[in-house]
């Protein structure tokens, strides 16, 4: 059974400009929803697992990174601009806005 989160954003897909015109198919929007759920579950465990990976490189201390490498300033950036956001609307159940560029 789909979140209700996922129905929403499902179901939205019908409001679209490109598909207004056309009758909303519950049973469809139902399995649109069910396979953002499952994508949204797998993105999470490979963020999950990424973050432990990037948390504890260098036996967790970052300060032991070369500051040539640039790795601390790049963890340091995915962390709060990749994995914060995602991880916050998760723990509140909202969606996340894509950054406008």
């Amino acid at each position: 059974m789909a979140t209700e989160q996922a129905l929403h954003i499902a179901a939205r897909c019908w409001c679209d400009p490109r598909t207004s015109d056309r009758t909303m198919d519950p049973a469809l929007a139902e399995v649109f929803a069910e396979a953002l759920d499952a994508t949204v579950e797998k993105l999470q465990h490979d963020m999950e697992i990424a973050w432990g990976l990037i948390a504890n490189a260098y036996g967790g201390d970052w300060d032991k990174a070369s500051l040539g490498s640039g790795w601390k300033k790049a963890a340091e950036r995915w962390r709060d601009e990749a994995w914060s956001p995602l991880a916050s609307a998760i723990c509140k159940n909202e969606e996340v806005e894509p950054e406008k560029a």
